[in-house]
Protein backbone atom coordinates (compact mmCIF):
# COMPACT_ATOMS: atom_id res chain seq x y z
CA UNK A 1 0.00 0.00 0.00
CA UNK A 2 2.72 2.39 0.78
CA UNK A 3 4.72 1.76 -2.29
CA UNK A 4 1.46 2.16 -4.47
CA UNK A 5 0.76 5.79 -3.03
CA UNK A 6 4.47 6.62 -3.31
CA UNK A 7 4.77 5.46 -6.58
CA UNK A 8 0.89 7.05 -7.35
CA UNK A 9 2.64 10.61 -5.94
CA UNK A 10 5.08 10.74 -8.11
CA UNK A 11 2.96 10.10 -11.18
CA UNK A 12 1.31 12.74 -9.77
CA UNK A 13 3.91 15.00 -9.28
CA UNK A 14 2.77 15.68 -5.79
CA UNK A 15 2.93 14.43 -1.94
CA UNK A 16 2.02 11.28 -0.42
CA UNK A 17 0.07 13.25 2.01
CA UNK A 18 -2.05 14.79 -0.72
CA UNK A 19 -3.17 11.69 -2.39
CA UNK A 20 -4.32 10.11 0.91
CA UNK A 21 -6.05 13.39 1.56
CA UNK A 22 -7.59 13.46 -1.82
CA UNK A 23 -8.16 9.76 -2.41
CA UNK A 24 -11.45 10.15 -4.27
CA UNK A 25 -9.46 12.68 -7.13
CA UNK A 26 -9.91 11.21 -10.90
CA UNK A 27 -6.51 10.21 -12.14
CA UNK A 28 -5.52 11.71 -15.84
CA UNK A 29 -4.61 8.84 -18.69
CA UNK A 30 -1.00 10.07 -18.58
CA UNK A 31 -0.80 9.92 -15.03
CA UNK A 32 -2.01 6.35 -14.77
CA UNK A 33 0.04 5.02 -17.07
CA UNK A 34 2.90 6.30 -15.77
CA UNK A 35 2.00 4.62 -12.47
CA UNK A 36 1.69 1.44 -14.17
CA UNK A 37 4.65 1.90 -15.96
CA UNK A 38 5.94 2.77 -12.39
CA UNK A 39 4.30 -0.03 -10.91
CA UNK A 40 5.59 -2.70 -13.15
CA UNK A 41 9.69 -1.55 -12.70
CA UNK A 42 8.67 -2.19 -8.97
CA UNK A 43 6.98 -5.68 -8.88
CA UNK A 44 10.62 -6.75 -10.82
CA UNK A 45 12.40 -5.85 -7.73
CA UNK A 46 13.35 -2.10 -9.10
CA UNK A 47 14.49 -0.65 -5.83
CA UNK A 48 11.78 2.35 -4.35
CA UNK A 49 14.57 4.74 -3.11
CA UNK A 50 15.15 4.70 -6.91
CA UNK A 51 11.72 5.48 -8.31
CA UNK A 52 11.66 8.13 -5.40
CA UNK A 53 14.56 9.64 -6.13
CA UNK A 54 15.99 9.68 -2.64
CA UNK A 55 17.22 7.72 0.64
CA UNK A 56 17.02 9.09 3.76
CA UNK A 57 20.21 8.68 6.11
CA UNK A 58 20.76 9.71 9.48
CA UNK A 59 17.13 11.71 9.39
CA UNK A 60 19.11 13.63 6.27
CA UNK A 61 16.91 13.25 2.64
CA UNK A 62 19.69 12.10 0.30
CA UNK A 63 19.04 12.18 -3.67
CA UNK A 64 20.30 9.14 -5.24
CA UNK A 65 19.99 6.58 -8.40
CA UNK A 66 20.96 3.83 -10.52
CA UNK A 67 24.44 5.32 -10.44
CA UNK A 68 24.64 5.53 -6.77
CA UNK A 69 24.83 2.46 -3.89
CA UNK A 70 21.16 3.14 -1.56
CA UNK A 71 22.41 3.85 1.58
CA UNK A 72 21.33 1.41 4.41
CA UNK A 73 20.48 1.89 8.24
CA UNK A 74 23.42 -0.20 9.20
CA UNK A 75 25.92 2.44 7.57
CA UNK A 76 24.68 4.88 9.99
CA UNK A 77 26.98 2.59 12.71
CA UNK A 78 29.74 3.71 10.59
CA UNK A 79 29.21 7.61 11.37
CA UNK A 80 28.23 6.86 14.92
CA UNK A 81 31.03 4.98 15.71
CA UNK A 82 33.16 8.27 13.84
CA UNK A 83 31.47 10.70 15.34
CA UNK A 84 32.49 9.13 18.82
CA UNK A 85 36.19 9.22 18.00
CA UNK A 86 36.39 12.81 18.18
CA UNK A 87 35.41 15.79 20.03
CA UNK A 88 32.70 18.07 18.82
CA UNK A 89 35.49 20.98 18.53
CA UNK A 90 38.19 19.31 17.04
CA UNK A 91 39.59 20.38 13.56
CA UNK A 92 40.60 16.81 11.65
CA UNK A 93 41.29 15.74 8.48
CA UNK A 94 38.61 13.08 6.90
CA UNK A 95 38.76 11.04 3.59
CA UNK A 96 35.92 9.15 2.25
CA UNK A 97 36.88 6.46 0.11
CA UNK A 98 34.25 5.10 -2.06
CA UNK A 99 31.46 8.05 -1.44
CA UNK A 100 28.93 7.29 -3.35
CA UNK A 101 25.85 9.83 -2.87
CA UNK A 102 28.17 11.06 -0.26
CA UNK A 103 25.80 10.09 2.50
CA UNK A 104 28.84 9.73 4.87
CA UNK A 105 30.91 12.18 4.52
CA UNK A 106 27.90 15.03 3.62
CA UNK A 107 26.79 13.37 7.23
CA UNK A 108 29.90 13.79 8.75
CA UNK A 109 30.21 17.07 7.15
CA UNK A 110 27.23 18.28 9.01
CA UNK A 111 27.28 17.01 12.15
CA UNK A 112 31.00 18.27 12.63
CA UNK A 113 31.05 21.50 10.87
CA UNK A 114 34.84 21.75 11.51
CA UNK A 115 35.72 18.94 9.86
CA UNK A 116 37.49 18.56 7.08
CA UNK A 117 36.40 16.22 4.50
CA UNK A 118 37.56 14.63 1.52
CA UNK A 119 35.36 12.10 -0.40
CA UNK A 120 36.50 10.21 -3.51
CA UNK A 121 34.78 7.88 -5.76
CA UNK A 122 35.63 6.08 -8.74
CA UNK A 123 32.30 6.77 -10.79
CA UNK A 124 32.42 10.42 -12.08
CA UNK A 125 28.49 10.30 -12.22
CA UNK A 126 28.09 9.16 -8.77
CA UNK A 127 30.54 11.78 -7.66
CA UNK A 128 27.82 13.83 -9.22
CA UNK A 129 24.93 13.10 -7.57
CA UNK A 130 27.23 13.43 -4.18
CA UNK A 131 27.85 17.19 -5.55
CA UNK A 132 24.27 18.09 -5.80
CA UNK A 133 23.61 16.65 -2.34
CA UNK A 134 26.19 18.90 -1.05
CA UNK A 135 24.76 21.72 -2.79
CA UNK A 136 21.46 21.17 -1.18
CA UNK A 137 22.44 20.97 2.29
CA UNK A 138 25.05 23.55 1.81
CA UNK A 139 28.09 21.85 2.85
CA UNK A 140 31.70 21.86 1.63
CA UNK A 141 33.17 18.42 0.50
CA UNK A 142 36.13 17.97 -1.25
CA UNK A 143 35.16 15.55 -3.51
CA UNK A 144 37.93 13.93 -5.65
CA UNK A 145 37.96 11.39 -8.61
CA UNK A 146 39.89 8.23 -7.42
CA UNK A 147 40.06 4.59 -8.12
CA UNK A 148 40.68 4.16 -4.25
CA UNK A 149 43.94 5.83 -3.16
CA UNK A 150 45.50 6.36 -6.83
CA UNK A 151 44.32 10.05 -6.52
CA UNK A 152 44.73 10.96 -2.84
CA UNK A 153 47.67 13.60 -2.32
CA UNK A 154 47.76 13.59 1.18
CA UNK A 155 48.70 11.71 3.81
CA UNK A 156 47.41 13.59 6.75
CA UNK A 157 44.11 12.29 7.79
CA UNK A 158 42.99 11.39 10.85
CA UNK A 159 40.17 9.26 9.46
CA UNK A 160 39.71 7.21 6.97
CA UNK A 161 36.22 5.48 6.70
CA UNK A 162 34.15 3.33 3.49
CA UNK A 163 31.78 1.35 3.09
CA UNK A 164 33.14 -0.50 0.08
CA UNK A 165 32.38 -3.42 -2.29
CA UNK A 166 32.25 -6.38 0.12
CA UNK A 167 29.76 -8.44 -1.22
CA UNK A 168 30.99 -12.23 -2.19
CA UNK A 169 30.60 -13.32 -5.78
CA UNK A 170 27.97 -16.50 -4.72
CA UNK A 171 26.18 -14.03 -2.81
CA UNK A 172 25.85 -11.04 -5.50
CA UNK A 173 24.76 -13.99 -8.18
CA UNK A 174 21.41 -15.45 -5.74
CA UNK A 175 20.28 -12.46 -4.29
CA UNK A 176 17.68 -10.64 -6.41
CA UNK A 177 17.23 -7.53 -4.39
CA UNK A 178 20.96 -6.05 -5.69
CA UNK A 179 20.79 -6.24 -9.23
CA UNK A 180 19.90 -3.15 -9.88
CA UNK A 181 22.31 -1.26 -7.71
CA UNK A 182 25.99 -0.59 -9.46
CA UNK A 183 27.75 -3.42 -8.82
CA UNK A 184 30.90 -1.25 -9.13
CA UNK A 185 29.80 -0.36 -5.52
CA UNK A 186 28.94 -3.98 -3.95
CA UNK A 187 31.39 -6.94 -5.76
CA UNK A 188 34.64 -7.52 -3.66
CA UNK A 189 35.49 -10.20 -5.71
CA UNK A 190 35.27 -14.05 -5.14
CA UNK A 191 35.43 -13.90 -1.16
CA UNK A 192 33.93 -10.33 -0.99
CA UNK A 193 37.25 -9.10 1.25
CA UNK A 194 39.37 -7.78 -2.63
CA UNK A 195 38.69 -4.08 -1.69
CA UNK A 196 38.77 -4.38 2.10
CA UNK A 197 42.12 -6.02 2.20
CA UNK A 198 43.40 -3.40 -0.62
CA UNK A 199 41.97 -0.08 1.75
CA UNK A 200 43.34 -1.40 4.98
CA UNK A 201 46.99 -2.76 3.85
CA UNK A 202 47.33 1.30 2.30
CA UNK A 203 45.26 3.26 4.57
CA UNK A 204 48.16 3.46 7.01
CA UNK A 205 50.75 5.46 5.35
CA UNK A 206 47.52 7.71 4.65
CA UNK A 207 46.68 8.16 8.37
CA UNK A 208 48.33 10.10 10.53
CA UNK A 209 49.81 8.87 14.05
CA UNK A 210 47.16 7.69 15.94
CA UNK A 211 44.75 7.38 13.31
CA UNK A 212 41.35 5.46 13.06
CA UNK A 213 40.37 3.16 9.97
CA UNK A 214 36.54 2.91 9.86
CA UNK A 215 35.14 0.27 7.65
CA UNK A 216 31.91 -1.28 6.79
CA UNK A 217 32.31 -5.38 6.44
CA UNK A 218 29.82 -8.50 5.98
CA UNK A 219 29.04 -10.08 9.00
CA UNK A 220 30.94 -13.38 8.28
CA UNK A 221 34.08 -11.22 7.29
CA UNK A 222 34.92 -9.57 10.80
CA UNK A 223 37.24 -12.24 12.05
CA UNK A 224 39.38 -12.53 8.75
CA UNK A 225 39.29 -8.46 8.73
CA UNK A 226 40.61 -7.91 12.41
CA UNK A 227 43.41 -10.68 11.54
CA UNK A 228 44.22 -8.59 8.36
CA UNK A 229 44.05 -5.43 9.90
CA UNK A 230 46.42 -6.62 12.87
CA UNK A 231 48.94 -8.23 10.27
CA UNK A 232 49.33 -4.83 9.18
CA UNK A 233 50.37 -3.15 12.09
CA UNK A 234 47.37 -1.44 13.44
CA UNK A 235 46.39 -1.62 17.06
CA UNK A 236 43.25 -1.52 19.02
CA UNK A 237 41.16 -3.60 16.37
CA UNK A 238 37.39 -4.79 16.95
CA UNK A 239 34.54 -5.16 15.02
CA UNK A 240 31.45 -3.68 16.15
CA UNK A 241 27.92 -4.55 15.55
CA UNK A 242 25.14 -2.94 13.84
CA UNK A 243 21.36 -2.58 14.80
CA UNK A 244 20.68 -6.32 13.74
CA UNK A 245 23.67 -7.96 16.50
CA UNK A 246 25.56 -8.59 13.59
CA UNK A 247 29.22 -7.63 13.09
CA UNK A 248 29.20 -5.04 10.67
CA UNK A 249 32.29 -2.00 11.32
CA UNK A 250 36.20 -2.76 11.95
CA UNK A 251 37.85 0.21 13.76
CA UNK A 252 41.35 -0.05 13.43
CA UNK A 253 44.25 2.55 14.96
CA UNK A 254 47.26 3.42 13.42
CA UNK A 255 49.85 3.50 16.32
CA UNK A 256 51.17 6.59 18.20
Amino acid sequence: MLDSELLLSISEDCNRSDIIAHSDKVVSDIDYQRYKNLLSLRRNGFPIHYLIGKKEFFSIDFFVSSNTLIPRPETELLVDTALSLFGKNEKINILELGTGCGAIALTLKKNRPMFSVTATDKSIKALDMAKINADKLGLEVNFVVSDWFKKVKYNNYDLIISNPPYVEERALEFNNNLKYEPRLALYGGKTGLNSLNLIISEAIFHLNSGGYLVLEHGAEQAKKVIEFALENKYISCQSLKDMNNKDRCLIAQRSI
